[in-house]
């Protein structure tokens, strides 16, 4: 059975070789035009053709729209209508050579090439013949004569040239591609592209006619120079595009590793939450079986204590990180307070998991009382947080060193361990939420938040923290506060 051509192929073939024919008429009468400068045209235009060029994307095609149009109906008035689809085809063969094969709605095929050459030299044969019958009618002397026919030819060039791109595009792809909508997407270039051409090609038929070879060269150098300087915008604005398109990349991979941070905080919040609530649900479960044990086991009480504390701090973690991230601050209510009494205070709650670790703790305060202008219950976490993670990251055996003292005109406090220490890779991130040294994770529970509150409660009082350690020798965290001299004397905020 023989296979049947698809219908867009025979229409193809029937546009092409009408360009075909009016390239050859053209040919046919090119010795006619060499004595009046359109061997000049040409080569004009091939000079310009690659930077007068802009393509705009019409659902699958690809429409191109530059001066081409315009000499090509400049011609018509002086040459006729085959020297019209000569300088079309030549415009087209410049394009055909000078644009990429990797652009989207350029293949590079000979059919596609043969196809435009057809559709232009139709669409200029349909406009030239309008152009030529008005300025016939109206008087090519006329103003009306010099103005009408020009728009109305480049509206029907213009409508003409799309209708048939439109056909082929819709016998190739079928019902998906709707005429109407496309055309009436195509109606604010088209009024761009009906001004270009009107006034483009009859400024250049008026200088054709009165100023030769002079004419065509002072119309064509403003053309190439700003087409020129357009290419290089278009460039530059490729590349910024280019570098937003990166910037949106990064900012949507910093996304997804905040959304991965923020499951993984989940999880060990909740890992977090449910050892302190199990502790507390046993004991209580204990003492209302076994009234009595509060008393026979002081232990049990001091569990179920830790474990309330430890769930508060929990919360309290959550509370501030949130205020945190709203670019707000941690809320202080501020009064002179000793701080060397709050250390004594955090020492003895650190001191049983201490113990129960098998870790030596210890504390010195160089004076007391060691004045500060502060909020008690949030030195009480700094001190807290610290001591906690000296605790948590020191294995049995290892010790836990606890100093305040003056220096100048602030209090000091060094935590020193002698725990699994820090990568120096890991010491520039450990103040950041939700971080945590990734060799030390499986060493000691936590969300990441600690160190992160920390630091913004330090900073809430005007002090600062700094870190040192190495890996497998412990830390050292210094805190610095500004003190006050007289514990009488409120300080200026």
């Amino acid at each position: 059975m023989q296979k049947r051509i698809p219908l867009y192929r025979i229409y193809l073939s029937l546009i092409s070789l009408s360009g075909m024919a009016l390239f050859l008429g053209g040919l046919w009468r090119f010795p006619d035009y060499a004595d009046k400068h359109l061997f000049l045209l040409l080569c004009g235009l091939a000079a310009v053709s690659a930077l007068t060029t802009i393509s705009v994307q019409v659902e699958k095609s690809g429409i191109t729209y530059s001066v081409g149009p315009a000499v090509s109906l400049a011609v018509i008035p002086h040459w006729g209508l085959l020297a019209a689809t000569l300088v079309s085809t030549g415009f087209n063969g410049c394009l055909w050579l000078l644009k990429p094969k990797d652009q989207a709605t350029w293949k590079k095929s000979g059919a596609q090439l043969a196809f435009n050459n057809g559709m232009h030299a139709l669409a200029f044969v349909a406009g030239g013949a309008l152009l030529l019958w008005g300025r016939r009618v109206l008087g090519a002397d006329t103003l009306l004569g010099q103005t009408a026919p020009w728009l109305l030819a480049t509206i029907v060039y213009n409508e003409v040239n799309l209708w048939l791109l439109i056909g082929v595009l819709r016998l190739q792809h079928g019902p998906e591609i709707r005429p109407w909508a496309i055309w009436k997407e195509e109606r604010w270039s088209s009024q761009i592209s009906i001004l270009v051409l009107a006034l483009g090609g009859g400024v250049l038929s008026f200088a054709i006619q009165n100023y030769d070879a002079v004419g065509i060269i002072i119309f064509y150098l403003p053309i190439g120079l700003s087409a020129y300087a357009f290419r290089l915008y278009v460039r530059q604005m490729q590349e910024h595009m280019l570098n937003l398109e990166n910037i949106v990349a990064e900012r949507t991979r910093d996304l997804a590793a905040l959304n991965r941070q923020k499951d993984s905080y989940l999880a060990l919040l909740t890992h977090d939450m449910m050892t302190p609530i199990t502790s507390i649900q046993l004991c209580a479960e204990e003492l209302k079986s076994h009234p009595a044990a509060a008393v026979e086991d002081p232990f049990l009480t001091n569990i179920l204590l830790q474990s309330q504390k430890t769930l508060l701090n929990i919360v309290h973690n959550i509370l501030d990180i949130e205020k945190l991230q709203a670019g707000g601050s941690l809320s202080a209510a501020k009064v002179n307070c000793d701080l060397a009494d709050v250390l004594d205070h955090v020492v003895s709650l650190v001191r049983l998991d201490a113990d129960v670790r098998g870790l030596h703790l210890t504390h010195t305060v160089s004076s007391r009382p060691l004045w500060l202008y502060a909020d008690r219950q949030q030195l009480e976490r700094i001190l807290l947080n610290l001591l906690s993670n000296a605790v948590k990251y020191t294995p049995a055996g290892g010790s836990v060193q606890v100093r305040a003292q003056l220096i100048g005109q602030y209090v000091e406090v060094e935590v020193r361990d002698t725990g699994y220490g820090i990568p120096p890779q890991e010491i520039p991130h450990i103040f950041e939420r939700f971080h945590r040294v990734e060799r030390l994770q499986t060493k000691a529970p936590g969300a990441g938040l600690g160190l992160a509150i920390t630091k913004a409660l330090i900073e809430e009082h005007h002090g600062d923290i700094a870190v040192q350690s190495e890996e497998g020798q412990g830390a050292v965290f210094v805190v610095r506060l500004p003190r006050v001299e007289n514990h009488e004397t409120i300080p200026a905020a």
